[in-house]
């Protein structure tokens, strides 16, 4: 990440044998209960910290304690790079990178549909409820540079 606008990948792999298509990519996020965020700190030195996510249409959503790293960091340096990714062995990876700019979300009702979503996605995952209370928390979005399905792979479809 640089002090440009966003910075993106500057040298893309060919994904194309291994790409998930737009829905398989959306269908992959919205399966996953961790995406880990990347964000530079004030000495610019890189922050990799998992969360628990939700994506609604094509932004990504997650919460912060209050006194976070990944909220001091992104106060200063809103560019970041989220990551969802699951497998074992080289064939089962698949996962999707997410660059985009990230911001505190104020307004109430985006936090309560927020709020709601992370947390029938949790239960439906987990098959238990959040942890934290919300109320003590801060919610973020990450508005992504790219589609999702642009930075993403399945290995077991094909080797580069």
């Amino acid at each position: 990440m640089s002090d440009e606008k966003h910075s993106v990948i500057k040298r893309r792999r060919n994904y194309s044998k291994i790409a998930l298509s737009p829905e398989q990519a959306n269908s992959f996020i919205d399966s996953q209960v961790w995406i880990r965020v990347a964000t530079l700190d004030e000495n610019n030195e890189i922050w990799n910290l998992p969360t628990h996510f939700v994506r609604l249409d094509d932004t990504i959503y997650f919460d912060e304690n209050l006194d976070s790293l990944i909220l001091k960091n992104i106060e200063r340096h809103p560019n970041v790079c989220a990551v969802a990714d699951t497998g074992y062995s080289y064939d089962d990876l698949i996962g999707t990178i997410i660059q985009g700019e990230a911001s505190v979300i104020e307004d109430k009702v985006t936090i309560e549909k927020i709020q709601r979503a992370i947390t029938e996605k949790y239960a439906l995952l987990t098959n238990r409820r959040p942890v934290q209370d919300f109320e003590t928390r801060k919610f973020v979005s990450i508005k992504p540079y790219n589609k999702f399905e642009e930075l993403s792979w399945n290995f077991g479809k094909g080797h580069l």
